[in-house]
């Protein structure tokens, strides 16, 4: 059985128009990442990346002015023993992070925006959220250039089991 975003469905972008909301501070969007296998998981992200940018353009007069945004990748493999100890070093590879960046950068806002990137998993042990955390971080650096340089940028690593860890 082939995943629904391979058959091109439940994709539309988010269709919901943000410009009422003058007040919104701040905005926070999940992503779920159903994958099979592998392959998938590249089709699955850019594909999410490409809806994500589509709504952040359409949505740039009020992302103009809000103060924080938080994107959370949650990578759901279908298969219940598979080892996720890498995932932050394969997301990192797919080239579709630069493209996130301009587009948040060209929605520049009027106060500081400060966009967090939280990669949600399902780890048990402390450790491991630890050792996946600092992979996430280093693995993306420089994946960002622009938020970067402006210092707006923080990559973070939080458990379906667990609270985030700092």
């Amino acid at each position: 059985m082939r995943p629904p975003y391979l058959e091109g469905q439940g994709l539309s972008a988010f269709q919901f128009n943000l410009t009422n909301l003058m007040n919104l501070s701040q905005l926070s969007i999940t992503i779920g990442l159903l994958y099979f296998k592998s392959n998938d998981l590249k089709d699955c992200l850019f594909t999410s990346i490409q809806q994500l940018t589509t709504f952040l353009a359409s949505a740039a007069f009020t992302l103009a002015h809000i103060e924080r945004l938080t994107v959370v990748f949650s990578p759901l493999w279908m298969h219940p023993h598979h080892d996720v100890w890498h995932m932050a070093k394969w997301l990192s590879e797919f080239d579709v992070w630069e493209q996130l960046d301009e587009t948040i950068s060209h929605c520049r806002s009027t106060a500081e925006l400060r966009v967090t990137l939280i990669l949600k998993m399902r780890l048990d042990e402390l450790t491991q959220m630890l050792e996946v955390k600092k992979e996430w971080q280093e693995s993306m650096r420089g994946k960002f250039p622009m938020l970067e340089k402006r210092g707006a940028l923080t990559l973070d690593m939080v458990s379906h089991s667990q609270a985030r860890i700092q």
